[in-house]
């Protein structure tokens, strides 16, 4: 028993061994459709993954994304011009990525994101938050070990999302 449990641990360590932490920035352009008129929405989005698998073709990267708006949109509904502001994007993530070459991959993504708007029109103000499943795919390409840029296309709901960002490993 004493030597189970000891491959155990031994095997636990090296598993934690050949993990790594992944940070990144990048920007994301999200855009929808509200009775017939389009919007568009920026944010600059920090992330924070843990590959479980970096030395393998597949890996399994679990990962959460923070970041706030920077591009507000305006439209007008029902006769009222209303502003618009992406006051923050977040998310829960869950990749699974596959290396086709030394320097390319492909993944795809599932997400639990949430989003939080504010409504203005005149003196009135609203503030909404609200939780999505969604994913998407992406590609992303490595310039060394260390440094890589992805891009993706996303769906949460009825919004579409479209990113690219730098990736640094550590």
């Amino acid at each position: 028993m004493k030597k189970l449990i000891i491959a155990s641990l031994l095997g636990a360590m090296s598993f934690g061994a050949s993990a790594q932490w992944e940070t990144g920035l990048g920007y994301f352009n999200m855009s929808d459709e509200v009775e017939e008129d389009k919007f568009d929405f920026g944010a600059i989005v920090g992330k924070l993954r843990y590959d479980f698998a970096p030395e393998k073709k597949i890996h399994w990267i679990a990962g959460v994304r923070y970041g706030v708006g920077v591009k507000d949109d305006s439209f007008e509904l029902y006769g009222y011009d209303l502003d618009v502001k992406l006051d923050r994007f977040m998310s829960i993530d869950f990749r699974v990525q596959n290396e086709i070459s030394e320097k390319a991959y492909l993944y795809a993504e599932p997400s639990y994101a949430n989003t939080k708007f504010t409504i203005k029109s005149g003196s009135y103000e609203e503030s909404n938050s609200e939780w999505d499943l969604g994913g998407g795919v992406g590609f992303g390409y490595k310039f060394n070990p260390k440094n890589s840029i992805e891009a993706s296309y996303e769906k949460f709901g009825g919004t579409a999302v479209i990113s690219v960002s730098w990736i640094g490993t550590f």
